[in-house]
């Protein structure tokens, strides 16, 4: 009987381990809490402060056409034109818009989101029709316009900015010419 009896003992000392080690390996899962939060991946992740251009080549015309349409529905907006037209640089972007083979330039000013145009602040107060989300695979990294100012740089030569400044000071000579001439006409 004794025989049985540390059997039985062993059996049921077994059990318990077996128990144990089942309550412990529970125990070291999470238990109760937050869910684990999921990560979302950033679209343009490292890449804050870069301008790009948008690669009309190889993105479907129709995309590059909606795009357009969103911009140009944009422009409508005093404000917005205003925040745009104030840069002579955002002058220069605005320029290439609306040419037979538009080029279309963007910046980075979160992770997230493009925004057309120039760097400029006031992200706070951007409304989510200002926001683009495109495909990195049809964007044209020029570089940070921020830290480095290589993004600027390449954009200024997209542009060809210098050649920009001069026609827009050419252009206000004709302007002040022009309204001499109106005032002398109307003496």
């Amino acid at each position: 009987m004794a025989k049985q009896t540390i059997q039985d003992l062993l059996e049921m000392i077994t059990a318990l381990q077996n128990r144990i080690e089942v309550l412990e390996s529970e125990k070291t899962t999470k238990r109760g809490g937050r869910p684990q939060a999921e990560k979302s991946v950033k679209p343009y992740a490292k890449l804050n402060g870069h301008y790009f251009k948008l690669n009309t080549e190889i993105m479907p015309a129709d995309e590059v056409t909606a795009i357009v349409t969103q911009i140009n529905s944009l422009l409508q907006n005093e404000d917005y034109k205003a925040s745009i037209e104030k840069m002579q640089l955002g002058r220069a972007i605005l320029s290439k818009l609306n040419a037979e083979k538009p080029e279309l330039y963007f910046w980075t000013p979160n992770q997230e989101k493009l925004m057309y145009g120039p760097v400029r602040a006031g992200m706070k107060n951007t409304s989510e029709t200002e926001l683009f989300q495109i495909d990195l695979n049809y964007l044209i990294d020029l570089g940070n316009a921020v830290e480095e100012k290589t993004g600027k740089t390449a954009l200024e030569n997209q542009l060809n900015f210098e050649e920009f400044k001069k026609f827009e000071v050419e252009n206000e000579k004709i302007k002040k010419l022009q309204n001499k001439l109106n005032e002398l006409n109307n003496k």
